[in-house]
């Protein structure tokens, strides 16, 4: 039985619904299928850079205006990109229900960029960009996927360059509007008490107001991954390592297993076998940990961690050898039955984070075409056995096909 009801307008934009009855709280967002990978060669960074321009002006509001609209009434507006997505949403007393949604729809839809704030951003994401080549970790796995993912589109920077934000202007931003933010690319997603006819009656005539336009972006690149080892130097006292390897797409039947392996093996959890090993009974990292992302046609793993320069090699043979038990060992019988109930229950818990359940629910419909109920979801944990968790073990952590990048202190 579904938890959540969903709609797909005439115009091809979706409705994803989920019920929260008793809730004072309203949680509602815009999920555009449109980020990073879909730039073209000359607007590296024009996704990230347009999710800033929204903000900045419509014709009925300017940035001031914008940026109050909600914090007067004490509610939350935010936004993101990633490599696939851009979001806009929201947090706020249902009351002050129509006040966000007509404030979300106008920025999403109606921004006119002027070129005065459009300068001044111009600016602010360039000190950001040099701001977070100073954060050696971030950056680190910035250059690990531009190594992993070669010449794709995968491989460029959320940021852009400094080079190419200078290069944009306002012509620009509305024509990669124009060609992603159509209906028929957008999801608005909405988790609180309003009933489902409530909703549709507040949103509906106004969603089906905007034209279809765009057509889903095309992800079905070409990858030829060749392992890498490399190394650079950085102004920095601590050693900054990535190992990893390419993963399974976000539709592969594999990613389930991939899910739950990699929390085992690195997750949140203080009991992950490279925290317990490398932290816990060596003391020789303050954080490590792994990492799974899915995207619609290949994925990326990643072990990451720092540590004092003269540690690099220890801790690697151990991360290296917690990778080979996992190849060489299938789990007993408890171990796969704690292993799942620790992920079911992280996967139950963030689902109290109405936010991230309700940007969830629009990410997953673009990602798998589907909303999984939460029973759905644990059944597919319930349902990885042992032997799939080895064979996806000798696959992704193949000490053949691992990569690796490191940034060293200079001498």
């Amino acid at each position: 039985m579904t938890d959540h009801q969903q709609l797909t307008l005439s115009n091809g934009l979706h409705i994803i619904y989920k019920q929260i009855q008793g809730s004072e709280i309203s949680h509602c967002g815009f999920i555009v299928n449109a980020g990073t990978r879909d730039e073209r060669p000359e607007e590296a960074g024009m996704a990230h850079f347009l999710e800033h321009m929204m903000f900045k002006g419509t014709p009925k509001r300017r940035s001031f205006h914008i940026l109050s609209r909600l914090d007067v009434v004490g509610g939350d507006l935010n936004a993101y990109t990633t490599k696939e997505r851009t979001c806009v949403h929201a947090a706020f007393r249902n009351p002050w229900f129509g006040r966000a949604f007509e404030l979300m729809c106008d920025i999403l839809f109606n921004a006119n960029f002027p070129e005065k704030e459009l300068e001044k951003e111009k600016q602010v994401v360039i000190d950001e960009i040099k701001q977070y080549q100073d954060y050696h970790d971030e950056s680190l796995l910035d250059d690990f996927e531009a190594a992993l993912f070669g010449t794709q589109p995968l491989s460029h920077p959320i940021l852009g360059t400094v080079e190419s934000v200078n290069s944009f202007n306002r012509e620009k931003v509305i024509a990669f509007r124009e060609r992603l933010y159509g209906a028929s690319n957008v999801a608005f997603s909405y988790v609180g008490p309003l009933s489902w006819k409530q909703l549709l009656r507040k949103v509906q005539p106004v969603l089906e107001k905007y034209p279809r336009q765009s057509v889903p972006p095309l992800r079905t690149a070409q990858y030829v991954y060749k392992p890498f080892v490399l190394s650079q130097e950085k102004n920095a006292t601590q050693a900054y390592v990535a190992l990893g390897n390419q993963a399974y797409p976000a539709n592969d039947l594999k990613r389930a297993g991939m899910l739950l392996l990699n929390n085992l093996l690195g997750g949140d959890g203080m009991n992950s076998r490279l925290n317990l090993s490398i932290r816990e009974r060596n003391g020789l990292v303050y954080n490590i940990e792994s990492n799974y992302t899915p995207y619609s046609d290949t994925g990326l793993w990643y072990v990451y961690f720092s540590c004092d320069p003269e540690y690099t090699a220890r801790v690697l043979r151990l991360v290296k050898k917690e990778l080979s038990r996992l190849r060489d060992y299938k789990l007993g019988k408890m171990q796969l039955h704690l292993a799942k109930q620790q992920f079911i229950s992280r996967i139950v818990m963030a689902e109290e984070s109405r936010t991230n359940l309700m940007l969830a629910l629009g990410n997953s419909l673009f990602d798998y075409g589907r909303i999984d109920t939460l029973s759905e979801i644990i059944q597919r944990i319930e349902a990885v056995t042992a032997e799939e968790l080895q064979d996806i073990a000798r696959e992704i952590f193949d000490p053949t096909q691992l990569s690796l990048l490191q940034y060293l202190p200079k001498n």
